[in-house]
């Protein structure tokens, strides 16, 4: 019995560990996440002892929400989603994935806009102005947001200029064929899908034309747009930061041979500079840069709250200032008008005097006259 319970003291923090969550994007489906990345979580497992980690497949909005919740331990996800949850809920990158194509190694990526081989209205960007586009979603780095950039910087806004867009999500697969059965006159995708598609047979070369190609020294893939740092592996931040320690180690000590990196692509190097992520976000006023085109009433008040009460106590003063003036005014002209009046009212009076003044001399002229007549009778009949 003793041994029994000496048994099951031992495997309690065994059986009470908690499982490590990694939230993994799944751009080509939960299926395709799990056969890519499973062996990672087997390799951390037996590199860190003590510690389990297993996979969750996540689309974008999936993502957003599990580590807004707190829900996720790490996360493996595209380098624009990366920035985001970087900004809003504090994620870090630990290492860059590196991806390998024949004798390759890669660690940046880029987009492909492409049409039908035979549509010869669509040969560049501008052409696009007008037809009908197809993306994975407008929160999708490499699905969208890379074409976008390129369109912004040729003067179209798919938002405005194309005839329709849609967006048919992951996977990606499903945009070729949409735009190759006539679906859509063009659309984006991932560099490397269409590589990949070629390779199996799912498409031929012959069907395809790619829309502003590009030649970048070292990356093998059809592309259309500019090439930005790979996907990170990042913590969250509820993960302690010597586990995350731990973590890195060990991605950065994976051997190209083994099953995981061959999984994944080819393994893991040091965190790359996610610079020009942020330039394509600050140009396009989306993600962390999206209040630099609509700026909230909190946020303007924040920034300019000086200004705003500055201008507002001068906005206020001027307007008593007016009112003061109004009324001042108002006083001063009906004291001229009562001035007027009262100028008006003494001419008056003094006309009405002076023609008095006319009337008495004339009379006292008439009585004097008279008297002076009647006394000169007077002396006569004294005389007399």
């Amino acid at each position: 019995m003793s041994r029994v319970l000496l048994a099951a003291v031992l495997l309690l923090p065994v059986l009470c560990q908690a499982e490590l969550k990694i939230g993994v994007l799944a751009f080509r489906g939960e299926k395709a996440a799990m056969t890519r990345w499973s062996e990672t979580a087997d390799y951390l497992s037996a590199s860190i002892p003590g510690e389990s980690f297993s996979i969750i497949p996540l689309d974008l909005g999936q993502m957003s929400r599990a580590v807004a919740s707190d829900a996720l331990d790490f996360v493996l996800t595209n380098t624009g989603n990366y920035v985001v949850l970087e900004a809003r809920h504090g994620v870090s990158r630990l290492a860059t994935l590196k991806t390998r194509y024949r004798d390759r190694t890669l660690t940046r990526f880029g987009a492909v806009i492409f049409t039908r081989s035979d549509n010869d209205a669509i040969r560049s960007i501008r052409d696009l102005a007008g037809h009908s586009f197809m993306a994975v979603s407008r929160e999708a780095f490499g699905g969208f947001q890379m074409a976008w950039r390129e369109m912004r910087d040729q003067g179209i806004d798919p938002f405005q200029d194309l005839s329709s867009i849609r967006f048919n999500g992951f996977p990606q697969d499903a945009i070729v064929n949409a735009v190759l059965r006539g679906e859509v006159d063009a659309g984006t995708v991932r560099a490397g899908t269409l590589d990949r598609m070629l390779a199996t047979g799912a498409v031929k070369l012959e069907d395809i034309r790619i829309i502003n190609p590009l030649s970048e020294p070292g990356f093998p893939y059809q592309h259309s747009t500019r090439l930005y740092p790979e996907w990170p592996f990042a913590k969250t931040r509820r993960t302690p930061e010597e586990l995350a320690q731990k973590v890195a180690i060990a991605l950065l000590s994976m051997p190209t041979t083994s099953a995981a990196a061959q999984r994944a692509g080819s393994g893991w190097t040091i965190p790359l500079d996610y610079g020009s992520v942020h330039t394509l976000f600050r140009e396009l006023e989306i993600g962390p840069y999206a209040e630099l085109g609509r700026p909230g009433l909190d946020k303007v008040w924040r920034e300019y709250r000086a200004w705003i009460v500055s201008g507002g106590g001068l906005l206020f003063a001027l307007c008593i200032v007016a009112l003061l003036t109004v009324r001042t005014n108002r006083r001063i002209s009906l004291s001229e008008a009562r001035l007027r009046k009262e100028v008006e009212q003494r001419r008056h009076t003094e006309q009405l005097l002076a023609a008095h003044r006319d009337t008495l001399e004339r009379r006292v002229s008439e009585r004097t006259a008279a008297l002076a007549t009647a006394n000169e009778s007077l002396r006569r009949s004294e005389a007399t």
